[in-house]
């Protein structure tokens, strides 16, 4: 369920061609954005979340989301607390990652991504009992990301120069080798694009 109280993405899908000229206006604007590193770094707050879920650390997700989706993040896992169980996330696999939409709203840029994992998710209760199936098992969620349109994406320094957090040599690589951080400039991805809203298709 959409939580983003600045609404949601369009009721119907868009055409390739209506999100293509979308990221083309937004690029203009925003030249450190660039459509492969955006998608490498949503998924990696995808599981980053996910892992986070089943550690019932809310906490460590929130510098990843704006502020109301935290708060029903949260809430999740205050519920799980309360009934003493714990969810176990395990086996975690992203098969499929892609751009469904693309739009302005407020005056801050979206973009809908589709995520398509599989992994086990069941619950343990006080006594490690396991409730519900442990089975592993394939879903599809939907996230939108949001930033100001006036906010920049970082961009990613030359392949030659040194990582700009730890001062490695230069790599040819969207991570530094040495320190693991995005090798770009400024502010990191994750503080300029926040998850505004999950929405979880199906599950199989």
């Amino acid at each position: 369920m959409s939580v983003w109280d600045r609404g949601g993405p369009p009721a119907d899908y868009q055409p390739g061609s209506e999100i293509e000229g979308y990221l083309q206006a937004m690029a203009a604007r925003d030249p450190g954005f660039e459509l492969g590193s955006f998608l490498r770094e949503a998924q990696g707050v995808f599981e980053d979340v996910t892992r986070n879920w089943s550690e019932l650390d809310a906490d460590a997700s929130r510098p990843f989301m704006l502020p109301e989706l935290w708060d029903a993040h949260r809430e999740g896992i205050d519920a799980m607390r309360s009934e003493a169980l714990r969810p176990v996330v395990e086996q975690l696999s992203v098969q499929d990652v892609r751009l469904v939409g693309a739009w302005l709203e407020d005056a801050w840029d979206c973009l809908l991504v589709r995520f398509t994992a599989s992994s086990t998710d069941y619950k343990l209760n006080r006594k490690g009992k396991k409730v519900g199936d442990s089975s592993l098992r394939s879903w599809v969620e939907e996230w939108t990301f949001a930033k100001p349109m006036t906010d920049l994406t970082p961009a990613s320094v030359p392949p030659g120069a040194h990582c700009p957090n730890c001062g490695a040599p230069g790599q040819g690589t969207v991570r530094c080798p040495y320190c693991g951080q995005l090798r770009t400039s400024g502010r990191g991805f994750r503080e300029v694009w926040k998850a505004a809203s999950i929405e979880e298709l199906y599950t199989r």
